[in-house]
């Protein structure tokens, strides 16, 4: 079996190369035929003649003809020694089926029957029919007998009885035969049971709708005591401690399974020395038992249930180690590689075929499989002494590869070394004719890849990402006609060249156009199979008027496997050139979402109309500076859920003055920076956005008013809209349509206009919202006492005439709070020392600690976790000693941005003992921190001081213990720093050297010859700086990485 395995291997590469051959001279011919413009097809056929019964004698050819008739010989001895075998086999052993034995086991929970019964391997009617009367009658029934008779048999012990049948361990999922065995048990009297058992989830949605109980380990004491009895028996414990030890260790690695137990405690109890114990525990020697009750068996038949197909591609699994974690699509693309995938083109991808296959192990629960020598993967060095290198078809790799290894790879389909640090890709790398996936990702030393990458003519997958130095791409990428997925950086991308070529190609990211050949996008005409997401980049280049006729030739109608479409314009040409370029990139019918960007036409495209992309569900519009005339085109679409339009300075109008619903189904609508937009005009009485739980409006200074909010509301932002007006009074004086839904969760409100005054009187109603954020709103002088009981996060900024916060004490949820710029809240002496305390409160950020004093704060300061002094004026900060003495679970605290502050109080110093991080930011006035205070900090693990011009260095021996001694960190830090000062330093001085070397030199020529030397010197300098063989700018750039590393620690 083993020689016509290796036999079947060789044939299918002797196959696989030469349909390479031929795959390559298809290839010729196109390039050929390109050239000469004539058809390069007899070609082909010609060659391929050739190769099989031609008259040339090139040595490639003959090897391969050798090869055929030495394949050939290899089947026909193997075929000879299977008829010697057979010949000597009794004629009743040859194609014998195992027999299926059945062994009655006692039960207690049949009136009817005691007896728990197995079942054959497939589920038959007449089998389990016979095996049921066998159970019940305990006679053997005859083993030729049809349904009929034993329907009747079975009905005469069953009918009007109630019964619980077991069927143990059931693989067939054939619902047509279990529905008609059902049909045989449907006498039996109301209240009879079936139990099922299965390791085929498939099993379990046959035969029940209701949910599967799934079986876990035993509990860990009671899985010793039966692991103790299948490993020492009756003999006692306490003679064997050491083994106890042992054992138990190996116990807790075997999950709770009984089987486990018994199959690992059998192969422990024949030898009970600690020697022998520990040998088995290490090589799990009892993995591999055979016997008919052991675990082995009952994996080995999930594992023969599979297809053919199947086996390989779960055998392949064994490659990697134990507890790997498996990337769905990695391994897909890995089988496809090996060939045990595949494609029917008229039904589905390979790439589909394959997620069945996964979705088919999860769902059979199979977890153990042996490994082959075929396939490697290997954790340290290569070993030297291993033969086998050229019959391997997957090689996994995480350390360098010698050169010559590439030289041995003959049969190889997956290659792997990703992270090896690789410097550069062997140039015999083209000679691995059968390979189909290679990873070179995160060799970041990697510059260039090498022109002979482009013959592996069969590679499906090509990984390079995290090849971060890579200078270019080959050439002839485009030969690989068979690639169907790379994975590489956006850089990798922009430097293929004639990418019209890869038809099999399944995703493209990212596409620039651009002006010459081979990256115009007439490229994309033929990639009919890409899927997912498609970016088109710098559709401004190359558009004149000729190629903007001919965009169309894109096709991107026929690319109907993308999902999302990404048009862009990275600068501004011809506006309506744009216009006819857009024209001709209509999408398909199906796309689901597409963002245009940098579009600078003032017309919208026809294709944008609602029947013809009707499934559209995100709309991003972004940076289109002469579109005015969007929303008639997308507001009527009824599956759009997402909507986005971002910095549109013509846009100057919204309108929803149709008829029907607008928007049935969007969820979200974001406006950004719309400086033009002053009108948003619908039709009153009409249900606008019935579904809308997210409305973000930015940046948009001239619009005056907003539409009714909907009741299904949760997400409300209104930013910078200084002109917003409430809509028209009635006749009695009220507001018309202007409130908050009570759906409301997240409300933000900054800069909003009249919107500020809706707050007051509709805030009791927000019983859901869990952060609110005010800013910028001077209609707002007080804050009702509201029981707003979900509320977190309370936000209160640049209120100028806010002077009342009565609801303070009621929001017992408040985890967060900010007060910054109200000064009339300071003002106000609020005495209460009844409010109670807020308890959940744990980050607190004000500009002014009097409002500290505030009730509930005051009772709260004891909860602070985080307190952050923000824009502070105050040059003492913490007046009164009782509220620093109260902040004693502070672990961060943050002054930011306090003009006037120069030092810290000697009581807030004592009070922070539990202090773990102290914050500095933007403190013009901080010269330097007292000691005490560094010293009363024996917990401090960061110490922060950015952009504070006065602040002095800080003496280390004045450093906390934690921030001293044992920050091996900061140290490194510090003197890497000081290196690079060094560094830089002596940079600057040598080129000044230079400088006054030449000067002197300019001098004595200067001297000698009666001319100026200052040209001189500036031409040495230049000299200098544009490159000699002393690299000054190298240096420069080395120290300059050097202190980029550093700011970024």
């Amino acid at each position: 079996m083993q020689e016509l395995k290796g036999a079947a291997y060789d044939a299918e590469d002797l196959i696989d190369e030469f349909q390479y051959h031929l795959l390559r001279q298809k290839v010729k011919g196109e390039e050929e035929n390109k050239e000469s413009c004539s058809s390069g097809l007899p070609n082909i056929f010609s060659a391929a003649k050739e190769k099989l019964f031609g008259s040339s004698h090139s040595l490639e050819e003959d090897a391969m003809r050798a090869s055929v008739v030495e394949i050939q010989e290899r089947l026909e001895r193997i075929a000879n020694s299977m008829k010697s075998i057979m010949n000597v086999l009794p004629p009743n052993d040859r194609g014998k089926q195992p027999e299926v034995k059945f062994q009655a086991r006692e039960s207690c929970s049949s009136p009817v029957t005691n007896v728990l019964f197995g079942r054959d391997k497939e589920l038959n009617q007449v089998g389990l029919a016979k095996s049921i009367i066998e159970s019940v009658t305990l006679q053997k029934q005859d083993d030729n007998m049809r349904l009929e008779p034993l329907q009747k048999i079975l009905h005469q012990h069953i009918a009007k009885k109630k019964f619980l049948l077991v069927l143990d361990d059931v693989w067939s999922n054939n619902k047509s035969i279990w529905e008609k065995f059902c049909a045989l048990l449907k006498v039996g009297a109301h209240g009879s049971k079936i139990i099922v058992t299965t390791r085929d989830l498939k099993v379990s949605k046959m035969v029940s709708l209701a949910e599967p109980i799934s079986l876990h380990g035993l509990d860990e004491d009671v899985f010793w005591q039966l692991f103790k009895k299948c490993s020492f028996g009756a003999l006692n414990l306490e003679g064997y401690p050491e083994l106890e030890d042992i054992g138990r260790k190996k116990a807790l690695k075997l999950k709770g399974s009984p089987l486990a137990a018994k199959t690992l405690g059998s192969v422990l109890q024949s030898n009970l020395c600690k020697q022998h114990w520990a040998t088995i525990m290490e090589s799990d020697i009892w993995k591999v038992k055979q016997d008919e009750n052991d675990i082995m068996p009952a994996l080995h038949l999930s594992y023969q249930y599979l297809n053919e197909n199947l086996k390989q591609c779960f055998t392949f699994c064994s490659l990697f180690p134990k507890d790997y974690r498996f990337y769905e699509d990695k391994l897909i693309r890995m089988w496809m590689a090996e060939g045990f995938i595949n494609e029917d083109k008229s039904t589905k991808r390979m790439e589909d075929v394959g997620s069945d296959y996964v979705l088919e192990f999860l769902t059979r629960q199979i977890t153990k499989i042996l490994s082959t020598i075929r396939h490697v993967r290997v954790e340290g060095k290569l070993p030297l002494e291993f033969s086998g290198y050229a019959k391997l078809r997957t090689l996994l790799l995480r350390n360098s590869p010698r050169e010559s290894l590439f030289k041995k790879l003959r049969s190889i389909r997956v290659l792997d070394v990703s992270g090896c640090g690789l410097q550069e890709l062997s140039e015999h790398i083209g000679k691995l004719i059968h390979l189909r996936y290679l990873d070179l990702s995160y060799n970041s030393e990697i510059k260039i890849l090498p022109e002979s990458l482009c013959d592996l003519y069969n590679l499906q997958t090509l990984k390079a990402v995290g090849c971060s130095e890579l200078e270019s791409t080959p050439q002839q990428l485009s030969k690989l006609v068979n690639l169907r997925h790379i994975f590489a950086d956006e850089k990798f991308w922009v430097m293929i060249k004639d990418i019209r070529r890869l038809t099999n190609l399944q995703e493209l990211p990212t596409f620039r156009v651009q002006e010459e050949d081979g990256l115009k996008l007439v490229q994309l005409k033929n990639l009919t199979q890409l899927r997912g997401t498609l970016h088109i980049q710098n559709l401004e280049n190359g558009v004149d008027s000729k190629e903007a006729q001919t965009a169309q030739y894109a096709e991107l109608k026929k690319k109907v496997h993308v999902q999302e479409l990404v048009l862009t314009w990275n600068d501004e040409k011809d506006a309506k050139l744009e216009e006819e370029v857009i024209e001709g990139l209509q999408p398909h019918d199906l796309l689901k979402i597409l963002k245009i960007e940098g579009y600078n036409g003032g017309r919208s495209p026809s294709w944008l109309m609602p029947k013809v992309l009707s499934n559209l569900e995100k709309l991003e519009l972004v940076n289109c500076k002469g579109w005015d005339d969007v929303l008639p085109f997308i507001g009527q679409r009824l599956y759009l859920i997402e909507l986005i339009m971002y910095s549109m300075p013509a846009l100057k109008q919204l309108s929803h003055e149709f008829k029907g619903k607008c928007f049935p189904k969007l969820e979200m609508l974001d406006l950004y920076e719309l400086p033009a937009l002053e009108e948003w005009s619908w039709t009153e009485g009409k249900d606008l956005f019935p579904r809308m739980r997210q409305l973000r409006v930015w940046k948009c200074p001239k619009l005056n008013r907003l539409p009714p909010f909907p009741h299904s509301l949760e997400i409300l932002t209104i930013y910078d809209c200084s002109k917003l007006i409430l809509n028209s009074k009635t006749e009695d004086g009220e507001e018309c349509g202007c409130y908050l839904p009570p759906s409301l969760k997240v409300l933000e409100l900054d800069n909003c206009g009249e919107y500020s005054k809706l707050l007051p009187g509709c805030l009791h109603s927000l019983r859901l919202v869990t952060r609110l954020a005010i800013r910028y709103c001077p209609h707002i002088t007080s804050i009702p006492p509201v029981q707003l009981v979900e509320l977190q996060y309370l936000y209160i900024s640049n209120c100028d005439e806010l002077r009342r916060m009565d609801c303070l004490a009621l929001l017992k949820s408040l985890k967060e709070l900010k007060i910054v710029g109200c000064p009339k809240l300071v003002q106000l002496d609020v005495e209460d020392e009844q409010a109670g305390s807020l308890s959940s409160l744990c980050k607190l950020c004000v500009d002014n600690t009097a409002l500290l004093k505030i009730f509930p704060l005051r009772n709260s300061l004891s909860f602070i976790t985080e307190l952050r002094i923000e824009s502070c004026s105050e040059e003492v900060i913490f007046e009164e000693a009782i509220l620093m003495q109260s902040l004693t679970a502070v672990t961060s605290l943050t002054f930011c941005n306090c003009d006037k502050l120069q030092s810290l109080p000697t009581e807030l110093v004592r009070s922070l003992t539990a202090v773990t991080s102290l914050n500095f930011i933007d403190c013009k006035k901080l010269q330097s921190l007292p000691t005490e205070l560094l010293q009363s900090l024996p917990l401090l693990k960061q110490l922060n001081i950015y952009w504070c011009p006065q602040f002095q260095s800080l003496p280390e021996e004045e450093l906390p213990p934690l921030l001293n001694s044992d920050n091996t960190k900061w140290k490194t830090l510090m003197k890497k720093l000081k290196d690079a000062a060094y560094d830089a330093e002596d940079l600057i001085d040598e080129f000044q050297y230079y400088l006054l070397r030449q000067k002197i030199k300019g001098e004595e020529e200067d001297k000698a010859s009666g001319s100026g030397g200052l040209p001189n010197i500036l031409s040495t300098v230049k000299k200098k700086l544009s490159g000699s063989s002393y690299d000054m700018r190298a240096r420069a750039r080395e120290i300059q990485e050097g202190w980029r590393q550093l700011l970024k620690v």
